[in-house]
């Protein structure tokens, strides 16, 4: 039981981490991990085993291994997302930096502190600490956002409006460059274009192909260029944070499919259903049906948390009925399944 000890202390590790950083997942991973720790727990207590035990060992095993699989998948798909902000503030921040390299202002943003802020977020995203970042005050990415918007609005007031500009245009290349190579990226991999089609989005945009010309030319452009492609860099941050949300999706459905496919819980057709809402990037759907498909592999029976539950209690069926919520009528049928099933060998009645 070594081994699902060290599964389930991962996953459980996993489950607590994906808390930490704002994921969840569906309340049957939770009864799961508590299940679990119950059934790895009476394995402790046995000396004797039998053929029957052994089976029940295998399950156990079993259960704890995709418990750990798909935490893993989870605290990953979150911790993606998290990475994937993280390098675009990074990115939107080394932008005002450079255009104000050589402006002498006195700001009311201290971006020399902002820069200590972005710089820890970007360390601790490539340590692979997560939890540092979502828990900690000092590298909030909200107030981050927010620091990095007020020196958007000091670059604005301090430059003039051609290096403004400027600025702007090469923010919103960068933005634009990383959302396609999300967008060829995941098209390669067989997302559906029409489920991941971003072209509403940007037609919300203010066209800025003659600002970019004039500046191209050596013209000049004025104060209300400024609020465009300022307006522009908004739309396009919007864009590509969400494209590589899109990409982490995707790849958080790929692997619940291969989970599922790999326990050979689902059959042709309901595989070929899965991968169908795969490619639509159906994200809910695909968590919901999965946490169904799963729940049944990775939570004990009824009539095995009945069983368990008889075992701990001496075969009292009275202690069982008072230790827990079970409906008594229900609790019976179970019994008499148990019975049926030869998992209960005799019934013993007593008048007290």
């Amino acid at each position: 039981m070594e081994t699902a000890q060290a599964n389930l202390d991962a996953a459980n590790e996993n489950y607590d981490a994906i808390g930490e950083v704002g994921g969840q997942m569906s309340p049957v991973y939770a009864t799961a991990l508590d299940e679990l720790s119950e059934n790895v727990g009476e394995f402790d207590s046995i000396y004797q085993v039998d053929e029957e035990r052994l089976e029940a060992a295998r399950v156990v095993v079993r259960r704890a291994e995709l418990l750990a699989e798909i935490t893993s998948v989870f605290k990953h798909h979150r911790e993606r997302i998290i990475a994937h902000r993280v390098a675009l503030l990074g990115k939107w921040f080394d932008a005002i930096k450079s255009a104000t390299a050589e402006v002498d202002t006195s700001t009311d943003t201290d971006l020399d502190e902002l820069e200590k802020r972005v710089t820890a977020a970007k360390k601790l995203s490539e340590a692979g600490k997560f939890t540092q970042i979502y828990g900690s005050g000092r590298v909030d990415l909200n107030r981050i956002e927010e620091g990095i918007r007020s020196g958007h609005d000091e670059v604005k007031r301090f430059l003039d409006p051609n290096p403004c500009v400027e600025y702007a245009i090469g923010l919103i290349d960068e933005f634009k460059n990383q959302y396609t190579d999300d967008l060829s990226s995941l098209i390669s991999e067989g997302a559906d274009q029409s489920a991941i089609s971003v072209n509403e989005t940007v037609g919300d945009a203010p066209d800025i192909t003659s600002i970019r010309s004039r500046i191209t030319d050596g013209d000049d452009v004025d104060d209300r260029d400024v609020e465009q492609v300022s307006e522009a860099i908004d739309v396009y941050y919007q864009v590509t944070l969400t494209t590589g949300q899109r990409a982490a999706d995707f790849e958080l459905c790929q692997s619940l499919v291969e989970i599922v496919t790999g326990a050979e819980i689902a059959d042709a057709e309901l595989e070929s259903q899965l991968r169908s809402l795969v490619e639509r990037l159906e994200t809910e759907d695909i968590r919901s049906e999965v946490a169904s498909l799963l729940g049944d592999e990775i939570t004990p029976s009824d009539p095995e948390q009945v069983l368990r539950l008889l075992r701990q209690h001496d075969g009292s069926v009275r202690e069982v009925l008072a230790t827990t919520d079970h409906d008594p009528m229900d609790l019976f049928e179970t019994i008499h399944e148990l019975l049926v099933d030869g998992e209960v060998s005799d019934l013993e009645v007593q008048y007290e």
